[in-house]
């Protein structure tokens, strides 16, 4: 046979084979690569870390709860559970027989049940056969009848039967229990023993990542899609949603993937735990909780106290987030469920990985230590002992556009929830940086598109008389450096600056030039405004005495909101250095500070400005304190000894002709032909140069944004808009030549600026020019932001609220404030910070910060965080309109100032205190009278606990007021004839009772203490009615309780009923209208009631400790 031909090819079959095959392993390894790949992620590595934080701490506690106390325990149990075997085991007859007969009787109890039952399901189908019989008429319903009887007299014996077979059963059931008995309790309290043990055992399974376990095995490539341990963990959050540009899709938190432990309790930081542990300790001693809350507490307590003696603290990211009792907790108001991380931490919400999730570090070295890498095998191959703080594999990712907000920026996140509150509860440091930022004025030059800095007075005073008030002398000194002046002014430095004169950043001979330049730019301003200036005569003071002026300034109030001190001792070293901003409350900064006053202006001008601030300026926000003209000209003598010499012997350089000239020339050739510029300039005199350069140097600086300048009317804010500030893309922001430089400023501090927005905003309030250091640029195009000197903490606190300051939306339903009742508290809120009240009073538990300036606390402002429920809205309204219709302590030395609030002002204030003391109710009780026998009864009680020892009861006289002077600081309290004015009727009985809780610190002492049992409240006159001392108050007050003593003593003992009676007796003596004051200012006359009480007699009803009624009087008005 012919052999068979081969077949040709083009190419050879056993290369081709060999290509084939290596082709499948480099497909098959290729494969290999990519599953693996998939596999071995980085967050992978962080949840098995945490799994083994866990199976470490879930040993620790099984030791614990092995301890050598419960092995003992557990020992003697298991040697009386052998006893008690052994004696059973004696006994072994007489428990099988108990057994058998028991068993029996189980036997003869089914029997009996089952015949039981079917006999009842028999008796109920024959009821059914019975009824239908008789209503359809059959001639055999007597039969059915008959057999439905016979049927439930056999019901009745097999039910008897059975519960004596169940009697029988129970009896044998308890034989036989008396031998397990102790067998069985030795069982139980083994299990009790061991029940942590056996419950830390199966926490330990869950977390068991041991080789060829249950969680190893599902977590292993292609198995893991089963049911695995280790995977991704994510929110989805549908109405907190991301703006894509072109849709709005919801967030996808994955957080919680790497950040295991951040809703679990248990794994906090020292100092979260340290701070915490104190928080709840302070709780426990202050309140009483219920025994089975106290245990919880004091469980938790011992938890972070073995957290603070640990050896090592909790490490990012594995610790519980702080104040899990405000975020991410589940019974918080944030729940991690509800709101995610991202809508306050920004990031991007769906990454896993480190150096994409947007993390922002808040230091260089933060920096360097994220940027080290080191391989990620997740738990393949060991990992060395310092991996979590090695390998975090940060890279700078300028595209991502909503970066996380760096520490100590955290709180910046509140504001897109919170920017319609004036204070965010426990956000102390978002609600200091708003008033920082409200401080300093940043809404004036810059535009915030925000209702938080809507509405708001510019920060700077009115410079349209200023050529009244000073002279162009002291306004060049003051221009040049503001800070020479008054070392704790908010008045910014605009010249003479780090880009104009700095050796270190400008050449000397630009230096040189740079300040002719600015010398002739603060000249220009000085003509400007001196000749644009009103020149009005004012009247001039009297005779003054320099001494009764400042003790009226210190006594008046005026140290509430200014300070009179540039020296301050400085508590680390002890020294005496020059005062900061900062050693002041916020409250005391509003004004300005009075040291120089004297140096600065007039004795007419000051005269006329403590006498009446809005005949100066009509927004002035220093309010009236209706001086006296003498009064006013000892406040002028005294202000005018407040002199700085050294500042005005600082020379000044006369403007630089050429100077002037080039400047001006450089804004006309803007519009002008160089020729033509020349020309104009020319047909200018000096002055005329001077003062339009003034023009558009101020227009240059933006003076007008903060200061009121004619011709300056209507103009828009100079400052960038800062309403989406925070949303603004990284490379927008120009860095210069400072991206990752260090650089020292005036005050010594070494700052450092890193590639993120924050910094730069940062590093930008705390040297505003600093961004031009060695860039070369003309002198009109250098920066110009003035210089506020900030401390890092104030720059701090403004650039957290300029990133916070985002493009991003929240749904309403998420958003804090915008309730009907909230609002009104806001814009309450709202104007008592603009009119600075807690500089005097406190509101919402803050304030007082006049405190410091006046050592006798009887001579304090009263605490208005009660007001709402405590004063009548009519009177308050009329009060804040005219604080002189009624002077509630006449003594005091602070005054009430007249603010000349608007109607829409004064209500605005009067329904904050309302909705905020929950007070809002209308009523009629003020002129409600109650009956004569409440009214003696209220009368004794007064007289018996001593009120009038510290309450006046008679009106006062307005000829003759007492004074700080005249009045015993020990014995002052509100004169009560003004109560029924000014006070709600039943707020008056609740504030006898509990004074200390309504307002914590209070000098009205508690009458009527607490019950530490019940928690009711006591009566001090229970048993003291019997005592010798109160005898004449008991004849007294028998006939009003028809002779009844057993009532009497019983009413005695009811604090609910004797505050009620008191609060009768009390609005009995009040006065029923008032008047305004007189146009000097004097206290008004008060009408005394007209009321004659007719003869009392007995109580009509009786009252309990918790609900009575006050009884009326047969023939009064009643209640």
């Amino acid at each position: 046979m012919k052999p068979q031909e081969p077949i040709p090819h083009n190419y050879s079959i056993s290369r081709l084979n060999l290509i084939f095959a290596l082709s499948s392993l480099a497909l098959v390894a290729v494969t290999g690569l990519v599953v693996g790949y998939d596999y071995i992620r980085g967050w992978k590595w962080f949840q098995l870390e945490f799994m083994r934080m866990q199976r470490e701490r879930i040993v620790q506690e099984m030791q614990v709860a092995k301890s050598e106390e419960n092995t003992k325990q557990l020992a003697a149990l298991d040697e009386q559970e052998r006893k008690n075997s052994l004696e059973l085991a004696r006994h072994r007859d007489q428990y099988m027989t108990a057994q058998k007969a028991f068993d029996a009787l189980e036997g003869d109890h089914y029997r009996a049940d089952q015949d039981y039952r079917f006999a009842k399901a028999n008796l109920d189908a024959q009821r059914y056969i019975t009824e239908a019989s008789v209503v359809q008429h059959r001639a055999d319903a007597a039969q059915q009848q008959a057999e439905y009887e016979r049927q439930s007299a056999h019901l009745a014996d097999l039910q008897v039967r059975l519960q004596e077979v169940t009697r029988q059963r129970d009896a044998a059931k308890a034989n036989i229990d008396q031998w397990l008995k102790k067998i069985k309790d030795a069982e139980d309290k083994k299990k009790e023993l061991t029940a942590s043990v056996d419950l830390l055992s199966k926490q330990l399974t869950t977390v068991d990542m041991g080789r060829f376990s249950t969680n190893w095995i599902l977590s292993q490539p292609m198995l893991d899609f089963v049911n695995p341990v280790i995977k991704i963990d994510q929110v989805v959050l549908n109405d907190l949603s991301i703006d894509m540009n072109y849709m709005n899709v919801p967030r996808v938190d994955r957080c919680q993937t790497c950040h295991r432990a951040i809703d679990t309790p248990g794994w906090e930081s020292k100092a979260e735990a340290a701070r915490l542990s104190q928080e709840l300790q302070q709780k426990l001693d202050a309140y009483q909780i219920p025994q089975e809350k106290r245990a919880e507490t004091e469980e938790r307590i011992a938890q972070l106290k073995r957290i603070q003696d640990a050896p090592n603290d909790t490490l990012n990211p594995w610790r519980t987030h702080p104040k899990l009792d405000l975020y991410v907790g589940s019974a918080s108001v944030h729940p991690l469920l509800e709101y995610g991380c991202t809508v306050c931490h920004r990031g991007q919400d769906r990454a896993t990985e480190f150096g994409r999730a947007g993390h922002t570090p808040a230091s260089p070295r933060m920096e360097h230590r994220w940027a080290e890498r080191t391989p990620l095998t997740a738990g393949f191959f060991p990992l060395p002992s310092d991996f979590a703080q090695r390998h975090w594999g940060y890279e700078e990712n300028e595209f991502i556009e909503t970066p996380m907000y760096p520490r100590h920026y955290y709180e910046a996140g509140c504001i897109k929830c919170h920017s319609s509150q004036i204070a965010v509860d426990r956000g102390d440091d978002i609600t200091k940086a708003t008033q920082t930022v409200e401080l300093y004025g940043c809404y004036a030059c810059h535009k915030i598109n925000n209702w938080r800095f809507s509405d708001l007075r510019k920060p700077g005073p009115d410079l349209g008389g200023i050529a009244e008030k000073t002279t162009p002398e002291w306004a060049f000194r003051w221009i040049s450096e503001p800070h020479n002046f008054r070392s704790t002014t908010r008045m910014p430095s605009f010249f003479y600056q780090r880009n104009m004169i700095d050796p270190s950043v400008v050449p000397p001979q630009e230096r040189t030039h740079n300040i002719k330049l600015q010398d002739a730019e603060i000249h220009a301003i000085v003509s400007y405004l001196f000749d644009k200036s009103t020149h009005r005569v004012w009247q001039q003071p009297g005779a003054g005495d320099a001494g009764r002026g400042k003790q009226i300034v210190n006594s008046v109030g005026c140290m509430g909101c200014h300070i009179d001190t540039e020296q301050v001792k400085d508590e680390k070293s002890g020294q005496i250095r020059l005062a900061k901003r900062e050693d002041f409350p916020l409250e005391r900064n509003y004004g300005f500070n009075l040291t120089g006053v004297g140096t600065k202006t007039n004795s007419a001008w000051i005269y006329n400005w403590v006498k009446n601030p809005k005949s100066y300026y009509a927004e002035a926000p220093m309010p009236s304190l209706r001086l006296t003209d003498q009064e006013a000209s000892d406040v002028t003598a005294f202000l005018l000894t407040l002199q700085k010499p050294s500042f005005m012997k600082t020379a000044i350089r006369p403007p630089d002709r050429q100077a002037v000239h080039d400047l001006a020339k450089g804004y006309l050739i803007n519009t002008l032909s160089d020729r033509d510029a020349e020309s104009k300039l020319r047909s200018m005199s000096d002055h005329e140069q001077l003062v339009y350069l003034g023009q558009r140097s101020i227009e240059k600086y933006g003076c007008y944004s903060c200061h009121n300048i004619k011709g300056f009317e209507g103009l828009k804010p100079i400052g960038t808009e800062l309403t989406v500030e925070g949303s603004k893309a990284l490379h927008l922001f120009d860095f210069g030549f400072m991206n990752e430089e260090k650089w020292k400023n005036e005050d010594g501090v070494t700052e450092h600026v890193i590639h993120t927005v924050p910094s730069w905003v940062y590093n930008k309030l705390r040297n505003p020019r600093i961004y031009d250091d060695r860039r070369t640029k003309v002198y009109n195009d250098k920066l110009k932001m003035p210089n506020f000197h900030l401390t890092p903490e104030e720059a701090r606190r403004i650039a957290m609220v300029v990133v916070g300051l985002t493009k991003e939306k929240v749904a309403e339903n998420r958003m804090a404030g915008l309730d009907a009742h909230t609002r009104l508290i806001e814009e309450g809120r709202k104007r008592v910070s603009q009119h600075n009240c807690r500089a005097c009073h406190v509101v919402d538990g803050r304030g007082r910060a006049i405190a410091s300036t006046i050592a006798d606390a009887n001579f304090l402002p009263p605490d208005l965080s009660p007001e709402g429920a405590r004063a009548q809205s009519p009177f308050l309204f009329n009060f804040l309109k005219d604080p002189t219709v009624m002077k509630i302590r006449p003594w005091l030395g602070v005054r009430m100032p007249t603010f000349h609030f608007d109607d829409h002002e004064a209500n605005t204030l009067v329904t904050f205190f309302a909705e905020a003391g929950k007070g809002a109710q209308f009523d009629t009780t003020r002129g409600a009278n109650p009956s004569p026998a409440n009214v003696k009864i209220g009368q004794q009680v007064f007289t018996m606990l001593r009120c009038a020892q510290c309450h006046g009861t008679t009106p006062v006289n307005p000829e003759n007021p007492p004074t700080p002077n005249t009045a015993d600081s020990t014995s002052l309290a509100p004169n009560l004839t003004l109560a029924r004015l000014r006070l709600r009727h039943d707020w008056i009985s609740d504030w006898i009772r509990r004074p200390n809780e309504m307002i914590p610190g209070t000098r009205m002492p508690t009458n009527f203490p607490r019950d530490a049992a019940t928690g009711g409240f006591q009566s001090p006159l229970a048993l003291a009615i019997d005592t010798p001392q109160f005898a004449q108050y008991k004849s007294t007050l028998l006939p009003l309780f028809n002779g009844n003593e057993k009532e009497l003593k019983r009413t005695m003992s009811d604090a609910v009923a004797l505050t009620d009676y008191l609060r009768d007796y009390i609005w009995s003596i009040g006065i029923t209208q008032m008047r305004s004051a007189s146009p000097t200012g004097d206290a008004p006359a008060m009408a005394m009631p007209q009321q004659s009480l007719p003869p009392a007699t007995a109580p009509a009803a009786k009252s309990t400790r918790n609900q009575r009624a006050i009884p009326a009087v047969s023939g009064g008005a009643g209640r």
